[in-house]
């Protein structure tokens, strides 16, 4: 019975593979189906789209060529009238006086081909007109073609612009010597005075370029102008094969609206229009559909090969493989794991930032190099698993403690543009920190980015200081107030400074007390007129070499040999000491900084120095500036 049941289910289980080796061996097919429909549909859609935008860019082209066609003509007419009103204030014109009356409008209208006074004369047949005067660089078109006959269309609007005393047009005329199409214009000037009063005196004419509208393979094309706003068509272009809009006389309705040129039919030219792309996307499209076909079919087979080889493998060859498999998945998920470990802690000891990860009893569970520097220990001690407070002089670590619980039981970052720390040397600098709620290992723990942004503060607070010192001295402070605050606001934003303004005597060999009010008297009385030189303490080896003298350790440097006792009284380990220039460079003292151990500036100290000097020779010359006023 066993055996038999056995038989039974591999049977079933074969029937079942086959029904799915089956169903699996049609998606080639329906990927290939739906692959070139789509691709039949995109390439007839892209087709289409082409056509559409080759008829919108035809449509465009017309209507800026109409525009500016219709914008050219209402320009001529109006200079028209300009050189009527000209004839009617003086009815007697010279060439040259026409001349230049007419060539600015000649230069700034293209369209503008030629502009002509004719007189009106009288002949035995009847009356007679002739050229008298034509600028334009078709002036002579006219008469060298005969178009001034009197059955011409030029004459035609003469006789119409007579009749009606109106601006008259012509029926358009083709020049033999012109491409395009011209319009011929005329406005009657009368006699206003005299025996003569209301007789004809002659016509302004002019010769305009009205261009051309359609391309030469499109005449077929059915036009009409429209307003932007798609109201009923105002004009009806008549026969497109005339190749212009722009001289119909309906055309005037057109002045001052907003319209366009539509197509009533798609031109010939766009219909036909043909593009390979949306042949290279049809066929891009085969191509994509003939790889998936083609990998299906090798998937296919990959499958049928995988489960003819499983179906003959035994069950402990199967079950050694599995266990061999998740053996090494483990192993390989344990290596990567290590691994990117390692390349996290490298990534986070390249941040300049202290970042570091505190959980709920506020130990360190995460920390960067940045952040072992800044407590002056080691990555390895600072997140060993007990609780160590490395700040406990400036907060109660409780309340810190509390309040970073509070942010982790929630989803909002808090930021702390100012909190106060003190480093592993005892530095006391400015953090920004941002702290941020986060999960390590499924508990609750809190991200800390702190930046340390105690220079960008100094600096800010010392710009700030200059500009109001400089203030005071525009104001016209005393020079010895301005020193006094110059002192007091180096002495404020560095903790622990003390400083000193000594001042070159007359002789210029010896340095006069200036002030110092943090240094004992009896030190400033002691190197009161001290004679400078290069051995002569911090101060008098400034003004004698003229540049910056650091003395790290006033009791090793020899520079101090002399007065040793004198600074361990005074409790002074390092002097720095900046020369006082004046602004023409000649130096006028010293600016001197104090400290109570042994140590060189930074970089940022030394611009401060530096700063201060200067703001205490501005102050300096004022009042020397004063005393001899």
């Amino acid at each position: 019975m066993p055996e038999q049941r056995s038989r039974v289910e591999r049977t079933v289980e074969q029937g079942l593979e086959r029904r799915r080796e089956r169903l699996v061996a049609l998606g080639p097919a329906l990927i290939a189906l739906v692959g070139g429909l789509g691709s039949v549909l995109l390439w007839r859609t892209l087709q289409r789209g082409e056509v559409e935008r080759a008829r919108a860019a035809f449509e465009l082209a017309a209507t800026q060529l109409a525009a500016r066609v219709q914008a050219g003509r209402m320009a001529a007419f109006e200079q028209l009238r300009s050189v009527a009103a000209l004839y009617d204030s003086s009815m007697q014109v010279d060439a040259e006086e026409f001349r230049t009356f007419t060539a600015n409008a000649l230069e700034r209208n293209a369209a503008l081909r030629a502009l002509m006074w004719i007189e009106r004369g009288e002949h035995p047949s009847g009356s007679d007109e002739r050229v008298g005067f034509a600028e334009g660089p078709e002036r002579t078109s006219l008469a060298r073609t005969g178009e001034l006959g009197r059955a011409s269309p030029a004459s035609a609007a003469l006789a119409h612009a007579a009749e009606s005393d109106e601006l008259s047009l012509s029926e358009p005329l083709q020049l033999p010597e012109s491409e395009g199409t011209r319009v011929f214009a005329a406005l009657p000037v009368r006699h206003h005075a005299g025996p003569r009063a209301g007789e004809l005196h002659g016509y302004v004419a002019l010769l305009l370029d009205v261009g051309r509208l359609l391309p030469a393979d499109a005449r077929e094309v059915s036009l009409r102008i429209e307003d932007v706003s798609g109201v009923a068509p105002i004009l009806l272009a008549g026969e497109a094969s005339a190749g212009s809009l722009s001289y119909s006389p309906d055309a005037e309705a057109l002045g001052g609206r907003n319209w366009r040129i539509v197509c009533n039919a798609p031109p010939g030219f766009v219909s036909r229009h043909t593009s390979w792309w949306p042949l290279v996307v049809f066929l891009l499209g085969l191509l994509v559909t003939g790889s998936a076909l083609a990998t299906a079919r090798m998937a296919v087979s990959r499958r049928s090969a995988r489960a003819l080889v499983e179906r003959r493998s035994g069950e402990v060859m199967q079950s050694y493989a599995t266990l061999a498999s998740e053996a090494e998945e483990r192993r390989h998920a344990t290596r990567e794991a290590k691994d990117s470990q390692e390349q996290l802690r490298q990534i986070l000891d390249l941040v300049p930032s202290q970042v570091y990860v505190k959980d709920r009893h506020g130990r360190m569970l995460v920390a960067n190099q940045a952040t072992a520097d800044a407590y002056g220990t080691t990555v390895k001690k600072l997140t060993l698993p007990a609780e160590v407070d490395f700040n406990a002089d400036v907060g109660e670590p409780s309340e810190e403690l509390r309040e970073d619980r509070l942010l982790m039981g929630g989803n909002k970052s808090v930021i702390d543009p100012a909190r106060p720390f003190v480093d592993g040397e005892g530095h006391r600098r400015l953090l920004h920190v941002a702290k941020i709620p986060c999960r390590v290992g499924g508990c609750s723990a809190l991200l800390h980015v702190a930046t340390d942004v105690t220079e960008r503060r100094q600096a800010e607070e010392v710009v700030r200081s200059q500009n109001l010192l400089l203030g005071e001295l525009a104001r016209g402070a005393p020079p010895e107030e301005v020193l006094q605050h110059v002192i007091e606001t180096a002495e404020r934003l560095v903790a622990g400074l003390r400083c000193s303004v000594l001042f070159l005597g007359p002789d210029r060999r010896h340095l006069i007390h200036g002030l110092a009010p943090s240094l004992p008297p009896e030190y400033s009385q002691a190197i009161d007129g001290l004679e400078i030189g290069p051995l002569a303490g911090s101060c008098g080896a400034a003004a004698h070499l003229g540049q910056r003298f650091i003395v790290r350790d006033v009791l090793q440097h020899p520079n101090w040999a002399a007065y040793r006792e004198l600074a361990r009284r005074a409790d002074i380990r390092a002097c720095w000491s900046e020369p006082i220039r004046a602004a023409d460079g000649e130096v006028l003292g010293t600016f001197a900084m104090y400290y109570s151990e042994p140590r060189t500036p930074e970089l940022y100290e030394e611009r401060f120095i530096e700063s201060m000097a200067h703001l205490a020779g501005i102050a300096i010359e004022r009042g020397q500036l004063g005393a001899r006023t």
